[in-house]
């Protein structure tokens, strides 16, 4: 399921979204540095690359933490 919900955040990217700027990531990356679901370089609730997610604007944390 989780590889399927990364395919569909890089579709959404890829048809709706954009870059967000470097601060935004960092700012992002931050806030999941911190959070009890990350799990080395992945979101463990969605199962996203927190680098590629954090820097989509059409992507947002599962837990509304972002």
């Amino acid at each position: 399921m989780k590889v399927i919900n990364f395919i569909i955040a890089l579709v959404k990217f890829i048809l709706y979204g954009e870059e967000v700027t470097q601060e935004e990531k960092n700012n992002r990356l931050n806030i999941c540095n911190t959070c009890p679901f990350k799990h080395y370089n992945k979101c463990g609730k969605c199962g996203c690359y927190l680098d590629k997610k954090t820097s989509w604007s059409s992507e947002s944390c599962p837990e509304n933490k972002w």
